[in-house]
């Protein structure tokens, strides 16, 4: 059995990987796995699975043939889930880590524009897989909103 994962077979097939924006579309700096059997693993020797985005289920019918992914759906990527909690007078923003080169965490006051983002927190580098942020800020008495931007590896 062979099977041909190229998203891209002029012709044939154009299923795009599509990145947090939704709009673009990824280059080959990414990989893909082709899994018949999967179990996430929440702990344990092993850790997490890390998984940004996933495609619909696809079936294909096993030959002796090189075989293209033909039917396969475009998707995105999904954009790590920000967790926002208030403990006494601590506002707590958490979110795992997605294998981003870079995160730094933002606040603003006011969602109109001319909107004036200031980092909070800023992180760099490679992280265990097990790793989750929390970041704490005082709670003000006027309304604070949070972003979180990532940078993906070179």
């Amino acid at each position: 059995m062979r099977i041909d994962i190229r998203n891209k077979i002029p012709g044939v097939l154009d299923a795009p990987v599509f990145g947090f924006d939704g709009v673009t579309r990824l280059d080959g700096r990414f990989t893909a796995e082709l899994l018949h059997i999967w179990e996430h693993v929440p702990e344990g020797p092993f850790g997490k699975w890390i998984c940004v985005g996933r495609s619909k289920v696809y079936s294909m019918v096993v030959t002796n043939y090189l075989m293209p992914l033909v039917g396969l759906a475009s998707f995105s990527l999904v954009p790590e889930q920000l967790r926002i909690t208030w403990h006494s007078d601590q506002v707590v923003v958490q979110w795992p880590y997605m294998a981003a080169q870079r995160y730094e965490l933002q606040t603003t006051s006011s969602l109109e524009p001319p909107i004036l983002w200031s980092p909070i927190f800023e992180w760099s580098g490679i992280a265990d897989n097990h790793q989750e942020f929390s970041v704490t800020n005082a709670v003000t008495p006027t309304p604070r909103f949070y972003r979180l931007e990532r940078w993906e590896w070179p």
